[in-house]
Parts: C-alpha cells; sequence; structure tokens
C-alpha cells in the first residue's frame, strides 16, 4: 500500500513537473515570445466553492499551482487613464492540481492568451481573463471550460495617463504589493449551452520573482525537473 501511495505521488509529481517545464518551453521557443513575455509570476489557488454539476473535478481544499506570463509592451487601447485595457497581454498560463486524488481536473499545457484590466479606485484594481484553449482544458461532464479569471485587490495606484502607454508604464512594479487578502477574486467558469457552472479559488500564493534572474529561475527549474527526491 505504501509503494502503490508513493507510486501514484511520484507519478502526479513527474506529470505536474513536465507539464511546468513545457509551459516554459512553449514560452521561450518562439522568438516574439523570448523578446515579449517578459514576466512570469507563479502561485498557489485552493478550490473554496465548486458545483455538483462537475462531479469530482474540482473539491473543495484541492489546490493548484499555476504560472503566468505576460507582456509589458502591450500598449493600453483604452484612453480613459481610469481604465486601462490590454489586450492579449496574457501570453501563458497553465494550472497545474498539487492534491493527489483520482478525478481531478488538469490542464495539459498553455491554456491561451488574455487581457489585462486595470482599473482606478476600485475593489479589484488589476485583473486579467481569458479563454481557455479548449485542446488543453478538458471538458468536464459535458461542461466546456469558458473563462478563467484573476481579480487583484489593494494594490498600489496605476500611473495611467490615458495617452496609450504599454503595460510596464502603467502597472510598474505595482504587483510586488499582491497581498493574500480576501478581496482577490479567482474563478473558473464551466458551461454547456445555456448552463453555466463556477469553480472558485483563494490565492494562496503570488510569486513575483525578479525579472532580471528570469533565466536563472527558469534554468534552475527545468534542472530540477528529474532530479532525485530524498528518502
Amino acid at each position: 500500500m505504501k509503494f502503490e501511495i508513493q507510486s501514484r505521488y511520484s507519478a502526479i509529481e513527474l506529470s505536474r513537473r513536465l507539464i511546468w517545464l513545457g509551459s516554459i518551453i512553449w514560452i521561450l521557443s518562439s522568438p516574439l515570445q523570448l523578446q515579449s513575455a517578459s514576466i512570469i509570476r507563479s502561485g498557489l489557488i485552493e478550490v473554496n466553492t465548486t458545483s455538483a454539476a462537475l462531479g469530482t473535478a474540482f473539491n473543495l481544499g484541492d489546490v493548484f499551482e499555476y504560472h503566468l506570463a505576460f507582456d509589458h509592451s502591450i500598449l493600453d487601447l483604452d484612453s480613459d487613464p481610469d481604465y486601462g485595457e490590454f489586450q492579449d497581454a496574457i501570453t501563458s498560463l497553465t494550472i497545474i492540481p498539487l492534491t493527489s486524488r483520482a478525478g481531478i481536473w488538469s490542464s495539459t499545457g498553455n491554456l491561451g492568451a488574455g487581457t489585462v484590466h486595470t482599473e482606478r479606485g476600485a475593489g479589484i484594481t488589476w485583473s486579467y481573463d481569458l479563454t481557455p484553449n479548449p485542446l488543453h482544458a478538458p471538458a468536464v461532464n459535458g461542461y466546456t471550460a469558458a473563462l478563467f479569471y484573476m481579480g487583484l485587490a489593494g494594490l498600489p495606484e496605476n500611473f495611467d495617463t490615458g495617452d496609450g502607454q504599454t503595460l510596464g508604464q502603467v502597472t510598474g512594479n505595482i504587483l510586488e504589493s499582491v497581498s493574500m487578502g480576501s478581496a482577490n477574486y479567482v474563478e473558473m467558469n464551466f458551461e454547456q449551452g445555456a448552463n453555466s457552472e463556477i469553480v472558485g479559488f483563494r490565492l494562496i500564493d503570488f510569486h513575483a520573482p525578479e525579472p532580471g534572474r528570469l533565466m536563472l529561475v527558469l534554468v534552475g527549474l527545468s534542472g530540477g525537473i528529474f532530479r532525485p527526491r530524498s528518502h
């Protein structure tokens, strides 16, 4: 029994690391991505609301690890200094389950591109949304993954002047101020025709590696993929 549990864990751990490595390779494999996807964030989210219609794909307490890449050079499409819209600024998102059990939902690669939104004086001041790629977002009981959304609250004021600035110029390093307060909002929406089911998450961690050390971090992560586990 102990060997069976360890073997199952090892298989899940290997799968998780391979997906992680695959997303890193995807980011670095294209010259455009190498130039533009300059910022990576990662962390943990925990399921705190789910739906019986989705069966055992998501259970309360399930923990997922996410890896997010976005492009600081994307221009603001909204001329209002109180609002920012940065289309396709999200260049990559992977979501990997850390919970070890049968039936848990798992993406199989990059979920796709998405849009970043900023808003002054709002409860959610920095957010992004994307429509998951169906090739990498398995359907659940006939429900298709239709939207992933993450909204971050309590951040410092942005620097939007309404004159077509880049995402980097507008937001600077404000994401380094993300806290784990309850005001953050993370959800995934699944749809089947007119029916919609939502899975809600609690943000556990939002890690911001230094951009200048990004390559060193990636090399370290990829080098540890097949590192033997100590016993």
